[in-house]
């Protein structure tokens, strides 16, 4: 399978997506995790078969390309490939414990941004399996890298920049503080941790 880097204007949405998916926690991941599923996409018209709020997460964050795997089947095959993607997820189910221990391992260490729960979720998870562990009270908004703790981050990242990433990165940080309904400064902080992890300087 081929993954190729794509500018996210030449895509297109799937237009008779089904599921309805939660845009915010996806772009919570990828600023936590960045990317690291590819977008299926139909070579003959760039119809985006899996990954539709994924590529809606990345716009509301202000990415400019993804990563893509191509695939060329004609409308009834796409329809299937919507239809068994979304289904399959419908589908699967959780070993409870696994479950439990993985998000009581993060939690312990304060790091379950990015997992797709949230701390009232986490918690009611491990209540379900009559564990006594009361997760703590974080900002999950504000698990960034802290400018107080790491002074030269951002000088760090300002070299690697030429100018058009640069003004990618003011765009980025505008479109977290739209979408987040946070202001500049946590937004700034948001765009750090996620351009420091890109530049491997994390």
């Amino acid at each position: 399978m081929e993954f190729k880097k794509v500018k996210l204007d030449e895509l297109k949405e799937y237009p008779d997506n089904p599921r309805v998916g939660d845009v915010r926690r996806i772009a919570d991941s990828l600023m936590k995790n960045g990317q690291y599923r590819p977008l299926t996409v139909n070579k003959k018209d760039n119809v985006i078969l899996t990954g539709n709020h994924t590529y809606q997460a990345m716009q509301k964050i202000g990415w400019e390309e993804c990563l893509v795997t191509y695939v060329d089947v004609d409308e009834d095959k796409a329809k299937k490939i919507v239809l068994v993607d979304n289904r399959l997820n419908d589908l699967a189910e959780y070993d409870q414990e696994l479950l439990n221990k993985m998000l009581k391992e993060l939690v312990e260490d304060n790091d379950f941004f990015g997992t797709g729960y949230d701390s009232n979720e986490v918690e009611d998870v491990l209540k379900s399996v009559d564990i006594d562990f009361s997760v703590p009270e974080v900002e999950e908004e504000n698990e960034t890298v802290s400018l107080t703790k790491q002074p030269e981050t951002v000088k760090e990242i300002l070299l690697y920049f030429n100018d058009s990433e640069f003004e990618e990165y003011k765009n980025n940080i505008i479109a977290i503080a739209d979408f987040h309904k946070c202001n500049l400064q946590e937004a700034t902080l948001w765009a750090i941790d996620n351009t420091y992890k890109k530049l491997g300087l994390k």
